[in-house]
């Protein structure tokens, strides 16, 4: 259990990385423009995309 929140942590924090954040408002406000819940969803998939990579590699 303690494996699935550090990765899921770790993947929110993948959304600060210098090299996303140039480009997440563009991300966002097109997420945006699809429904009001968009940016939510689209954190969420970058935070599940990268927990399910660290299981990957951790198996």
């Amino acid at each position: 259990m303690t494996q699935i929140l550090l990765s899921y942590m770790a993947g929110l924090v993948v959304l600060l990385n210098p090299c996303v954040l140039p480009v997440l408002p563009i991300i966002l406000g097109s997420a945006l423009g699809e429904s009001r819940y968009g940016p939510w969803r689209a954190c969420m998939a970058c935070s599940a995309s990268t927990t399910n990579s660290g299981f990957a590699r951790s198996a």
